[in-house]
Parts: C-alpha cells; structure tokens; sequence
C-alpha cells in the first residue's frame, strides 16, 4: 500500500456519505482525488485495496494452493492498468456495498465489472470435477450477472434498426429472456409489410461498452501473461 493513500480512511469517510451520493458523485469524489494524489499512485493504492477487500486468494482451494499467488498477483496486475474511467466505478461499487459485505459478495460484484473474469469463471463452474466449494461459489458468480437496463437495450435495438421499425413496425418487449456475460436476449413482435401478419422475434444485443472492455482486457491478459514470463522464477 502507498502510505500517502490511506484507502481504509478514504473508505470510511466516503461509505459515510454513501447513502446520500450517487454512483456517478461518488465517482466523481474518487477521480478528484486521485488527480489530487498523482492517477498512477492512486491506482497501484487501490488495486492493493482491491485485494485487501476481496481477498480472491482465499477462494482458492487448499488443493489449488500453488496457483494462490498467481491468482492474487495476475488480478492486482489487472486492477492497477485498468483505464481510471473504468476503475472509479468499480471503487464506487464497493463503497456502495455493505460495510460487512463478505471478500465473496465483494469479489462477485467486481468481477460483474470485467467481462473476462465473469466468463472465466463461468467456464470454471461447469467442470464437475473441482472443488466442490470453490464451484459453488463460481455458480453463483454465474447466477450474478451484471445486468444493464432494459431501457438502455431498447435504446440500442432502435438505434441499430432504425430503417425498419416504421415498416415492419417492430416492437420491443420489456424484459430479457436471457442474459450472459457480454449479451443478452430480448424478445419483441414484428408485422410483414406486404401482409400484415404478426411475427415474434428474438434480439441478441452486445450489451453496451463491452466491445471496448474486452479490448482493453485482452491487451492486459497479454501483458499479465508476459508479467507472469518475466517474474517465473517467484512462482517455482
């Protein structure tokens, strides 16, 4: 931890607040002072913090206590080159979270933040062969999916389609059918022009601002991955 951030105080001070801020203030109290404190220093702080709280080495069972390390290291890599404009809400988050909130619930709730890290894990879930603890708790990472506003599709389904909804005079239904990591389903009905039947119909939307999250990751996985070449020799 840097000394001159205290995080634990900084928390504190902003959880106090919490009830009356919203996300979008709190984030913008945390971007303040990172710029006050130096974006660079402030984000090594707070992916130490994020560690702290989330403690993701604990999740690891005794059976995978080699990869413990690994696990700790490659995520505060991650933590520490995200984009700032993507970390001040995820710090929001866990600020709005329960003072009690367990390193799980915290864990759950960050990994909805980073697309890559909820599919990885839901990818993990379906082996039936792990630990039985350690897969519960991925299934339910895989039950919280980070969910966007219905409305928000709506608003890029119509974008998207905005040659054919007077002719086909589409609508959009108001709930999901299903959802995943980095998409969703939604249904809505349709009418043919040249005969007016009525049709249903099934929309598969790339929920927004996902195609640049995972840009940004998988550049990071790939320096995660050279990080973990370069500093091997800690890991034997």
């Amino acid at each position: 931890m840097i000394k001159e951030i205290d995080f634990a105080q900084a928390g504190e001070m902003l959880a106090r607040f919490s009830g009356m801020l919203t996300e979008e203030q709190m984030v913008s109290r945390l971007q303040a002072f990172a710029e006050e404190k130096g974006v660079e220093r402030f984000q090594a702080a707070a992916a130490d913090e994020l560690i702290r709280v989330t403690r993701p080495e604990r999740l690891v069972p005794a059976i995978y206590s080699d990869y413990r390390d690994v696990v700790r290291d490659g995520l505060r890599f991650l933590f520490r080159h995200l984009a700032p404009e993507r970390l001040y809400p995820i710090l929001a988050a866990q600020v709005k979270l329960k003072k009690d909130a367990s390193p799980e619930e915290r864990l759950v709730r960050l990994a909805g933040e980073i697309p890559t890290l909820h599919k990885l894990g839901q990818i993990i879930a379906r082996n039936r062969n792990i630990d039985p603890f350690f897969r519960h708790w991925l299934i339910e990472l895989e039950n919280n999916v980070p969910s966007p506003g219905t409305g928000e599709i709506q608003t890029v389904l119509r974008r998207e389609m905005r040659n054919y909804l007077i002719p086909y005079r589409i609508g959009i239904d108001r709930e999901f059918l299903a959802e995943a990591s980095v998409g969703v389903v939604i249904g809505g009905h349709w009418t043919a022009p040249d005969t007016g039947a009525p049709g249903r119909a099934a929309f598969k939307v790339i929920k927004p601002g996902v195609r640049e999250q995972l840009r940004e990751e998988f550049e990071l996985l790939d320096r995660i991955a050279q990080y973990f070449d370069e500093n091997r020799d800690r890991y034997y």
